[in-house]
């Protein structure tokens, strides 16, 4: 050529492309990336060239606005670009990527998913970790971390994408710093004035729970646009769970209310179960698996008086204070009656605060949950195709293995729930920076001024200062 390069770059920076020149680049596929640089497909690309040797370089350059040495680039690289398969004419490069390490791993791991989801059975991360283990249990002695890139990699390679639910979330008043600022007052207070010690503060919440855990997530090929999950027909069946934590880590035997006949032949069969009889959990029957009135007296006969007077915690004034929401069974007469006395008192947290106030919703209940649907899921992957339902026994296998596995929910855990919606925090403000349910009521409702009270316990400012909110 008897221009050189740098002539042509300026000839083209000078050259103004027309209409009819710009409807053409439109059809040639450039993109821009976020280098603002243009891109193009094989398919442009192979265009160019032809358009090139028809008749020059510098006039390919000029009109498709590229740089000659990114043609003579192309040019080179055109019997590569003719081999491509017409399936990937509208990539924009012939790199196939990284070399597959595990080929026979990857096909197991596929054939494990196609599987299960003709099945219609849910598919979770962890349920692919431990079919990773079964196939290499070399793999046990990686880091989680490694071994879940591993399986990222192989889904998307494979064109499959985590798909989940979707909800929106109740909104606050505007009012709910005051209503915050009221509750943890009180619950201050009370706490200088009876003396109680950690161990004697104590939440309880009613969990609802389905026999049929289907979880939020799933795996399914992209664009897939309707994703069936199979369940094991026991939509009818339900089961409620009053789990009680107290503020120095502890957990006691959690309540389990099944739906049916109170005091019936089923509740009496299951007082035979092998956790019942061991009091590792408590168990009732109603028509609604409800904690109604009569449910909470029992739960308080049969859980709360029990712990209070137990030996080996120095209660010998019989002391205890409750943090329970404001349900229906929760404010009758008869349960105030049961649960306040010389020594003991209760307070509730106010209506739509829960979510930021109670330690149980806060920090225990989702990974209570979560881990109860793997349960479910290894429970419908270990089955196979034989559909085998859940009994009520194996329901409270469930639970009350994951309450009492210390490693998912840990003791610390339950500490920090008390910290984080400042419940139970030293009175000294030496664990002020775990506190935060203000930073999360702020970032759905814009705190102001005069939505506190003055003599709140725990410095604000000193709080919105601090790091992020606990790790759980």
């Amino acid at each position: 050529m008897e221009e050189s390069e740098q002539e042509t770059l300026d000839i083209i920076k000078e050259e103004n492309v027309s209409e009819e020149e710009g409807s053409e680049e439109e059809e040639s596929n450039i993109i821009n990336n976020k280098k603002n640089t243009k891109l193009h497909t094989i398919a442009s690309k192979l265009k160019i060239i032809k358009f090139a040797k028809e008749n020059t370089r510098k006039e390919a350059c000029i009109k498709y606005n590229i740089p000659l040495s990114t043609l003579g680039d192309w040019i080179r690289s055109e019997n590569n670009f003719i081999n491509v398969p017409t399936s990937h004419l509208n990539k924009k490069t012939i790199h196939k990527g990284p070399k597959i390490l595990y080929p026979e791993l990857e096909i197991k791991i596929i054939q494990f998913i196609e599987f299960n989801r003709k099945l219609f059975n849910p598919i979770s991360t962890w349920a692919l970790l431990l079919k990773l283990f079964e196939i290499e249990p070399e793999r046990k002695n990686k880091s989680i971390k490694s071994n879940q890139l591993l399986i990222y990699r192989i889904l998307k390679r494979n064109g499959f994408s985590f798909r989940t639910k979707t909800h929106i979330g109740q909104g606050i008043t505007k009012d709910c710093f005051l209503k915050a600022s009221l509750f943890l007052n009180e619950v201050w207070d009370k706490r200088i004035d009876f003396g109680f010690f950690d161990y004697l503060i104590a939440n309880m919440d009613e969990t609802p729970l389905s026999f049929n855990m289907i979880p939020t997530k799933t795996i399914a090929k992209k664009g897939t646009k309707s994703i069936i999950i199979k369940t094991l027909e026991q939509e009818k069946l339900r089961v409620s769970v009053l789990l009680t934590i107290t503020a120095d880590g502890g957990r006691l035997p959690p309540y389990i209310i099944f739906k049916a006949k109170r005091h019936g032949k089923i509740e009496k069969e299951l007082q035979k179960d092998i956790y019942v009889k061991n009091k590792k959990c408590v168990i009732a029957c109603n028509d609604n698996a409800w904690a109604t009135e009569d449910i909470i007296i029992d739960w308080v006969n049969k859980i709360w008086n029990p712990y209070l007077i137990k030996d080996n915690i120095c209660n010998e004034e019989n002391m205890g204070y409750l943090i329970i929401d404001q349900a229906t069974s929760h404010i009758t007469s008869n349960v105030l009656n049961f649960l306040k006395g010389p020594n003991r008192d209760i307070t509730y947290i106010p209506g739509g605060l829960t979510r930021f106030l109670q330690p149980l919703d806060v920090v225990i209940n989702k990974p209570f949950k979560e881990n109860l649907r793997e349960l479910y899921i290894s429970h419908c992957i270990n089955n196979g195709e034989n559909n085998i339902k859940i009994s009520r026994s194996k329901m409270i296998d469930f639970i009350c293995t994951i309450w009492y596995d210390m490693n998912k929910i840990t003791k610390d855990m339950i500490y920090n729930s008390f910290r984080a919606t400042g419940i139970a925090n030293k009175i000294n403000h030496s664990e002020d920076h775990l506190f935060s349910a203000w930073k999360k009521m702020e970032s759905e409702n814009p705190l102001l001024e005069d939505d506190l009270e003055n003599d709140y316990h725990i410095n604000n400012e000193e709080i919105n200062d601090e790091d992020d909110d606990i790790e759980i």
